[in-house]
């Protein structure tokens, strides 16, 4: 089967309590480059950051993210599955996510955000779907959460 990928960049991002890691693929007809499988995928948050700073910080990672790597057409989020309460350690996952859909907006950038059950996966099978998608794992701090970004990546980038 030969599958057709939109001639796009793509950044798929994977927010976490205690970072970042994302990646970019980029479609073109019927291949798919992983841009940053081998340079920064994963951005650990500063100890001790808390509220507004942890805001500020985050919000400067994103930006830099989105400033460092010109002509993304697309942001692709992997929401997490838990549904939080207000008092949730989730919440600053939630605002993450939705920071960075504002920083994706603010460069007319699309932005869509998936669950597993969209993406017709789970947990125990995205590492394996995401090395089907870019071939092999990168060198470093391959686990479930740099393959959520690959997996909603790919989900923009497919036709």
């Amino acid at each position: 089967m030969n599958l057709q990928y939109r001639n796009m960049k793509v950044l798929g991002l994977r927010n976490y309590s205690n970072g970042i890691r994302y990646c970019i693929l980029e479609g073109n007809d019927n291949q798919i480059k992983f841009v940053n499988k081998n340079a920064e995928t994963k951005i650990v948050k500063p100890r001790g950051y808390d509220g507004k700073e942890l805001y500020l910080w985050y919000q400067s990672e994103i930006n830099r993210i989105l400033d460092a790597n010109h002509g993304i057409n697309a942001l692709a989020i992997k929401q997490n599955e838990n549904i939080p309460s207000c008092y949730s350690k989730l919440k600053d996952i939630m605002f993450f996510d939705c920071m960075a859909s504002m920083a994706a907006y603010n460069r007319d950038i699309v932005v869509k955000s998936f669950i597993y059950n969209q993406l017709g996966i789970s947990s125990k099978t995205v590492k394996q779907q995401a090395e089907t998608i870019v071939g092999e794992k990168s060198d470093k701090y391959w686990d479930e959460r740099i393959a959520d970004a690959i997996v909603v990546a790919n989900k923009l980038l497919e036709i």
